[in-house]
């Protein structure tokens, strides 16, 4: 089975799918991306995926009037298509071609493709956890945008692979660490869930969003601040969130070994049962 891509209202074989050399995604970096994933094949959180999807659109000064009304459609004709049990899919989202050299083209028609591709398997690395590096780094000054800039990130996640870890945190030039280089990131501190506060320097994650919701209903008390070195070696629990690997466990930083503890797998069970009722009630 080939995954299926959407391009721009067309339906094609991921093979055969194909965007202009002259689009500014591909020569500048000019777009945008989601990535999200499916149960019993529904989107989860499409909406608010779209939402920030559009409003970094927006941001951008992306041509808005092509773009409100065909995500939505535009993806569940993917699933539908699709003979996959269920999907990863990857929506992307570029200006298109058009204007002079960096400049911002006053009028462009933007390219929309989505991917629908085999969804990987992270359930041994949430019932295992995962060892996790720091590394210095920074997104710049577009980290609060899904933008398809995504160097710095590929870099540190390749570099925490050749060390054998899962994930590389990004701490920054203030000695903060805000996320990692695909995750956002929680640690228990003092009884309290901890998880840095949007301030411009890391992306408002989905998956980070509705923990935080479900802490909420489950009476974990929970803060927004940031955290450093000190904070994150000296952490009760560690975990990451993002919408493909839900809640995983960090169970070692820098060598040391963090407890997979009592409110990590609270929050699972409860992020479970959360999509357990959406596969089930969502239509």
């Amino acid at each position: 089975m080939e995954p299926i891509a959407y391009v721009n209202g067309k339906l094609t074989p991921l093979s055969k799918a194909r965007v202009p050399l002259t689009d500014r995604g591909f020569l500048y970096g000019d777009g945008l991306f989601e990535t999200l994933r499916t149960y019993n094949r529904k989107p989860f959180l499409l909406n608010e995926h779209v939402k920030r999807l559009l409003e970094g659109a927006s941001y951008l000064r992306f041509d808005m009037v092509t773009l409100k009304d065909c995500i939505i459609p535009a993806v569940y004709s993917v699933i539908s298509t699709s003979e996959f049990e269920e999907l990863y899919l990857r929506i992307t989202l570029t200006r298109g071609s058009g204007g002079e050299g960096l400049f911002i083209p006053e009028k462009s028609r933007p390219n929309i493709t989505i991917i629908g591709k085999p969804l990987p398997d992270f359930s041994r690395q949430q019932s295992q956890g995962v060892k996790v590096i720091i590394l210095k780094g920074r997104r710049g000054e577009l980290a609060f945008l899904k933008t398809i800039n995504f160097l710095p990130n590929l870099l540190a996640r390749t570099y925490a692979r050749d060390l054998r870890a899962f994930e590389a945190l990004l701490e920054n030039n203030d000695g903060f660490i805000r996320e990692g280089s695909v995750s956002n990131l929680f640690i228990i501190e003092r009884n309290t869930l901890v998880t840095p506060p949007l301030d411009g320097q890391l992306l408002a994650g989905i998956t980070r969003g509705l923990v935080m919701k479900l802490a909420d209903k489950i009476g974990i008390r929970y803060q927004e601040k940031l955290i450093d070195r000190e904070n994150l070696l000296s952490a009760e629990e560690a975990f990451l969130t993002n919408s493909l690997i839900e809640i995983v466990p960090v169970t070692a930083i820098e060598g040391r070994k963090i407890p997979m503890g009592g409110m990590t797998r609270a929050l699972q069970a409860k992020y479970r049962l959360t999509i357990k009722d959406f596969a089930k009630h969502s239509p």
